[in-house]
């Protein structure tokens, strides 16, 4: 977690936003989570590109070419090609002109029109959020941002947070970024909207490795609307023609996701893995965990058997957090084992517990492919495999943020290169056998900050076949000068249950680190909370997917030392006696 307090107030102002936009779209702009397929085209490839005279508009390809001159077209709906020759203004319309070796993309939902190569193939899956273009070479991802003007007020703000670290000299010369051209913003349509762009290398990256970015930003002239638009590539070609393209149409209908999240047996598990997972789907209460403070000296010889010896229960599950260059905790996994207990893992791909997001960020030479990453991946895998029993894995938590090293703010603005490494270490896993045991969680923070539509949290989701859970966090925090941001155990986590209900109903839930702040307001307590929390728990039909929760017994602290956030459980008896009692009301 990021340790200051100021981070509180922007993440309640980023979920009260979140949570608006969400009710103005009713939640009606996702395809069902049960539709693992998701809906089909159905049609010859000849019908599907035919040249349908009703649907060209002349406004839309003036530039581009004259009717007779089209070759072919496409017309998709809700993400699907269709044959249709009808256009139905509220659905999530995007058009497709062919000429040569050239198409003109007209998207209604986001607004805009963009000439590109013939060959690039679309991705509409998750259009509430983005849309993006592939090749073997190039990869174009675009959304639009409008929300972060607003949020940052105004353009200014809101670039200065975009690029935050990827201008930042120091961050270029410890990660290995060259710029290549920062170009001012200037005038396109007419002068109707304006770009400015700016290119960079990773450097030290393999010939096949797309190391090359573009980034073009659009505004209108009353700097009201904005596209955030990354190209990325194998080599150093420039896209100014396709950059200069664009022109901002009037948005119709609405954006709708396709893409589907199904939960998928894990084919590597060892029975022993197999068999306590099957235990856990089918248990109808909430298993306990524990992170401690320094756990491996004081918080476990101290913190954990006071609390358990006050609260008479042992915590089966025990959370530890393992820096990336540090090897699997061996000993400490040896522990759990002889205490009859379950561990959790959070393995996070940084060198200074995320504090100092300029400095070097090991996720950059993973996506290279570096000897001395994959050493490093590798050793922590056969520790893991050497083992040899089942553990809870969480890689890389609150990704979705600019507060965690492996973040894409701080990393080329690029959530691919957190799915590149992912898969990158769980095929190590697979390799050395440590997926034999490792259940892997995903696990986002519960609101993406900043709230940009590329950084949402399921823009970082890799395929389901290599995440076993879905983790979820949400913190009661308080700020020291407004107690109206407190929320009970119940109303934060209906929110987060609603948002996560829409793709992930049918997965295995794991709290996998929470808590609730002190507050000044003698109305709140941290007691009152966790007795709510467990009258709420107490419910198996209440959030029937989630199977563990993790209290992170800690407080935060900001980088001159101050506690930010007191999350400790044994400095009011109150709290323990509450949650004891808790404990003695859901436990079987």
């Amino acid at each position: 977690m990021k340790k200051t307090m100021w981070r509180a107030l922007a993440l309640f102002a980023a979920l009260v936003m979140a949570l608006c936009c969400f009710a103005s779209c009713g939640g009606e702009n996702t395809a069902p989570a049960d539709d693992s397929q998701g809906p089909q085209e159905v049609g010859s490839e000849e019908e599907l590109t035919a040249v349908r005279e009703d649907l060209i508009k002349k406004a839309e390809i003036q530039g581009f070419c004259k009717s007779d001159e089209i070759e072919k077209m496409e017309l998709f709906e809700n993400g699907i090609r269709t044959t249709s020759s009808e256009y139905v203004q509220v659905k999530d319309n995007k058009k497709v002109y062919y000429k040569g070796d050239k198409k003109r993309v007209v998207n209604y939902p986001d607004g805009y029109i963009l000439d590109l190569p013939a060959d690039w193939t679309p991705d509409y899956s998750m259009s509430t959020l983005r849309v993006r273009y592939d090749t073997d070479e190039v990869s174009l991802i675009a959304s639009r941002e409008d929300d972060g003007i607003s949020y940052h007020g105004g353009l200014n703000n809101y670039l200065d947070a975009l690029y935050l670290y990827l201008k930042n000299p120091d961050s270029q010369k410890n990660n290995g970024i060259k710029v290549l051209e920062d170009i001012p913003a200037y005038e396109i349509c007419d002068g109707d909207w304006f770009v400015q762009v700016y290119r960079v290398q990773l450097t030290g990256c393999d010939e096949k490795t797309r190391s090359y970015y573009t980034y073009a930003d659009y505004y209108n002239k009353n700097m009201t609307s904005t596209y955030h638009m990354m190209f990325k590539c194998v080599d150093d070609r420039e896209f100014t023609d396709i950059i200069n393209s664009f022109k901002g149409i009037y948005d119709k209908g609405s954006a709708v996701d396709t893409r589907t999240f199904p939960a998928e047996n894990n084919p590597n598990w060892a029975q022993e893995t197999v068999d306590h997972f099957e235990a856990l789907k089918a248990q109808e209460h909430v298993d306990w965990g524990l992170f401690a403070y320094r756990l491996q000296s004081t918080g476990w010889k101290v913190t954990i058997p006071m609390l358990e010896k006050k609260m008479d229960y042992q915590f089966p599950i025990i959370s530890e957090y393992i820096h990336y260059s540090n090897p699997f905790p061996t000993d400490f996994a040896e522990k759990c084992v002889e205490d009859g207990r379950m561990m959790q893992i959070t393995y996070q791909y940084t060198l200074n517990n995320n504090m100092d997001l300029t400095h070097k960020n090991p996720i950059l030479d993973i996506y290279r492919g570096t000897d001395e990453a994959i050493e490093t991946l590798t050793e922590f895998a056969k520790g893991a495999a050497d083992h040899g029993r089942p553990f809870y894995f969480r890689l890389n938590n609150e990704m979705n943020t600019d507060w965690t090293s492996y973040c894409a703010m701080a990393n080329l603005l690029d959530p691919d290169i957190f799915v590149d490494t992912w898969v990158k270490l769980y095929d190590i896993f697979t390799e050395t056998g440590a997926n034999k045991y490792a259940i892997w969680i995903f696990n986002g923070f519960d609101n993406s900050y900043p709230p940009f539509n590329w950084c949402d949290y399921r823009c970082y989701f890799p395929d389901a076949q290599y995440v076993d859970m879905l983790g979820l966090t949400g913190y009661n925090f308080v700020t020291p000068d407004n107690t109206d941001t407190w929320e009970t155990f119940e109303v934060k986590y209906d929110k987060i249950a609603q948002e996560y209900n829409q793709y992930f109903s049918d997965w295995q839930w794991i709290i996998s680190e929470f808590g609730c702040e002190t507050s000044t307001n003698p109305e709140q307590t941290k007691a009152g909370w966790v007795k709510e929390m467990f009258e709420t728990l107490s419910n198996p039909e209440k959030y029937p997917q989630l199977k563990v929760a993790i209290w992170f017994n800690c407080s935060d602290y900001d980088q001159n030392g101050n506690v930010t956030n007191d999350l400790n459980l044994e400095k009011d008896p109150d709290v323990i006696e509450a949650f004891k009692e808790g404990l003695e009301l859901t436990q079987p």
